[in-house]
């Protein structure tokens, strides 16, 4: 599993991440961490693997846990999901 076109976009005291991830069936769960602030919104799309399937938004594609003042977010592998997109919207 791997982020990729990972960016970053502040807009006064929110930041916005977002990207794409891509699955492959077995590979490990990956984390992204953001320190110094409060998740305010997690967004996972994923994509399913077939052209005509479509799935919506899911709460199962990640997990937050905080430690101090970071959180790290774990974006789970789901079987049929070969990837997707992602925001991250956290304030400072």
């Amino acid at each position: 599993m791997a982020l990729t076109n990972v960016r970053t976009q502040k807009l006064g005291h929110l930041t916005f991440m977002y990207g794409t991830y891509a699955h492959t069936e077995g590979a490990a769960n990956i984390t992204q961490t953001v320190s110094g602030g409060t998740v305010v919104l997690v967004q996972v799309n994923p994509q399913a693997d077939s052209a005509t399937a479509r799935v919506d938004s899911r709460g199962d594609l990640y997990d937050i846990s905080v430690s101090g003042q970071v959180n790290t977010i774990t974006f789970h592998g789901v079987a049929g999901v070969s990837g997707g997109t992602f925001l991250i919207v956290y304030a400072t």
